[in-house]
């Protein structure tokens, strides 16, 4: 059976590495590392490996609904953005890009349907290493059982 919070993220992952935009921004950097090789799924990737700039999808929390028969849920997805660039230029413009990626997206998920996806917040901080810019990006992202 499959998991639907697996499922969302393996779905806003390839949403993120099939961007335009985001793999324009990626290429003008003109570095070795190919674009997806920079939107990390830490199932599978460790971010000491990671050349910045990079995405990373993080924490996801879920919060089920249980109504009169509906299993619905409304799932917090936080996506990070890493730069090392001076300031936080680099970091906001990926993180804008991230936001209009997947604000409203169509996503398609093997046994739910995602009702909406919408940008809730981001913040922009310094990191503690005092050399990385770090933004957090939170989504709101609505599914419900397919019927």
């Amino acid at each position: 059976m499959s998991d639907p919070g697996i499922d969302l993220q393996d779905a806003m992952i390839a949403a993120l590495v099939a961007d335009s935009s985001i793999n324009v921004f990626f290429q003008a950097l003109q570095t070795p590392a190919a674009p997806s090789d920079r939107i990390l799924d830490l199932r599978a990737t460790s971010p000491s490996d990671a050349v910045f700039p990079y995405v990373v999808l993080g924490e996801v929390h879920i919060v089920y609904d249980h109504a009169d028969g509906w299993d619905g849920a409304d799932n917090g997805v936080t996506i990070h953005v890493w730069s090392r660039d001076l300031g936080f230029r680099e970091a906001r413009t990926l993180g804008r890009l991230v936001e209009r990626c997947l604000n409203r997206v169509e996503l398609q998920l093997p046994l739910d349907r995602v009702v909406s996806v919408f940008s809730e917040t981001s913040q922009y901080m310094r990191d503690p290493d005092g050399i990385s810019a770090h933004g957090a990006l939170r989504f709101s992202v609505k599914t419900e059982p397919k019927i």
